[in-house]
């Protein structure tokens, strides 16, 4: 057995850690007696965890000294565990040198802190345009109109007094304004004023007239349960078309007449407080014509009749609820007829009574029978009303003495009558027939002035006020102009 000594030098070149594994470098020096060294390098890795040194590939061999070539031991390999080979008494082992510290690796400087980002720069706005034109806002969506609402039916009774919806006395409004609005009288028309031609010496009436009369009804119904008041406005507008005479006495005329009509009405109901309001409106057209006995001097008997066809349009609207509208139709015609009789005569003036009687048929009716939205039917029972009027007129004629030479006259009048009309203005409801109250019977005073201003123009103006039973009640006022062509 050849002696031998194995000289183990380790020398650490490097260590460091990367991922739990350290390096090392070993050189083990192999002699043999011969005095020929063999020397190899070997690369272990240890991992402390495990604590094993596992083989790594051998370094390349460096570049061999000029030494007779020896053959080359295998290469050792260390098992899984380092054991320590036992220590052979005849082989000096060097001592391994301390492991090499590693290098102090200067620490890196930190970096300068990092400023914190800037805020998002948010992008320039959009430049603005000029604002477009207001758009008008759309129209909001026109529901339709929820169904009328009936007032709740008052109670059958109220104590021992059955209450009535206060609808009637506006129809009542109606129903009599449609049948009188247009009623007038000879004098109403005309002005009564005739003159003689200041060139021919003839007797000649004027061609044109114009009268306007606004007033006020009020009247109660249902036993007083219903308070109505009607306010109403009329214009008339008429000429002559033909006139002339049968005898060198007396003369004639003939001529057409038209007029426009509004009356509003509201009605109280005293019982239950509940109010309507009520409006018509409406035309007429018709004609006229008039007989005097004696033109000249104004004496004697005259005659005077007209005849209308009338139009309206009716609505009524109570409180809480839709109105409803309704048309009514008809013809009111009139006979008159009178004497004027000379009571005294005097330098210049003289006095004159002027009894006369007229007779009006009124025969406008609502179209149909009206439904109210309970149901009940609504008709009128008016069936051709007779109104007749007994009066009699007193007035004196007269000028001043600067109108001598004027044509100028002037006849302040007063007048009384006594209207009574057949049928009172009602309505049937439910079986029910319900009239004005105290429209029966009426008295009806009159004053005024007609004047001849020069020898074309006429004009005239007066008052009337009517008064019947249970606060019925008439109050108007007249103006009329006439004018000669």
């Amino acid at each position: 057995m050849k002696a031998c000594s194995i000289k183990l030098k380790i020398s650490l070149l490097s260590s460091f850690i990367l991922s739990g594994f350290s390096y090392a470098q070993a050189e083990i020096l192999i002699s043999d007696s011969s005095e020929v060294d063999s020397k190899k390098n070997y690369t272990f890795l240890v991992n402390p965890k495990i604590n094993t040194i596992a083989p790594a590939k051998p370094n390349r061999p460096t570049r061999p000294e000029l030494t007779p070539p020896v053959t080359p031991l295998p290469p050792v390999i260390l098992p899984p565990q380092l054991i320590e080979p036992p220590i052979d008494p005849d082989v000096t082992i060097d001592p391994i040198p301390p492991p090499r510290p590693p290098d102090i690796i200067d620490p890196i400087p930190p970096r300068p802190p990092v400023e914190p980002p800037a805020p998002p720069v948010e992008p320039p706005a959009p430049p603005v345009e000029p604002p477009a034109p207001p758009v008008e806002p759309p129209a909001p969506p026109v529901e339709p109109p929820a169904p009328p609402v009936e007032p709740p039916a008052p109670p059958d009774t109220i104590g021992d007094i059955k209450p009535y919806h206060p609808e009637i006395g506006s129809y009542l409004a109606n129903l009599a304004a449609a049948n009188t609005l247009f009623v007038l009288t000879l004098d109403d028309r005309e002005g009564g004023t005739e003159y003689f031609d200041p060139m021919s010496g003839e007797m000649k009436k004027t061609a044109m007239w114009l009268r306007q009369e606004a007033g006020q009804n009020r009247f109660s119904a249902a036993s007083g349960q219903l308070k109505t008041q009607a306010n109403r406005y009329v214009v008339q507008l008429g000429g002559e078309i033909a006139n002339g005479s049968w005898s060198q006495y007396d003369s004639w005329n003939l001529g057409i007449m038209a007029g426009y009509a509004s009356q509003h009405a509201n009605t109280l109901s005293k019982l239950t407080g509940y109010r309507t309001n009520s409006k018509i409106d409406g035309y007429s057209a018709g004609m006229y014509g008039s007989w005097f006995e004696r033109s000249k001097n104004e004496e004697g008997w005259y005659i005077d009749s007209w005849a209308l066809y009338n139009w309206f349009d009716n609505e009524i609207s109570s409180e809480g609820q839709a109105g409803r509208s309704w048309k009514s139709r008809g013809f009111t015609a009139s006979l008159e007829a009178g004497h004027i009789l000379q009571l005294a005569q005097y330098e210049r003036s003289a006095v004159y009574i002027q009894p006369q009687a007229q007779i009006i048929r009124m025969d406008v009716k609502n179209r149909g029978t009206l439904i109210k939205e309970n149901g009940a039917h609504i008709k009128d029972v008016n069936k051709d009303n007779i109104q007749t009027r007994l009066g009699v007129r007193m007035y004196i004629k007269g000028h001043s003495t600067q109108d001598d030479s004027q044509h100028r006259e002037f006849k302040p009048y007063v007048e009384a009558n006594w209207i009574h009309n057949s049928e009172q203005f009602g309505i049937r409801s439910d079986g029910e027939t319900v009239s004005i109250d105290g429209s029966r019977d009426i008295v009806q005073i009159k004053l005024g002035i007609q004047g001849q201003l020069t020898s074309s123009l006429n004009l005239w103006g007066g008052t009337s006020l009517k008064v019947g039973e249970n606060s019925y009640s008439d109050a108007s006022v007249m103006l009329g102009v006439k004018y000669q062509f």
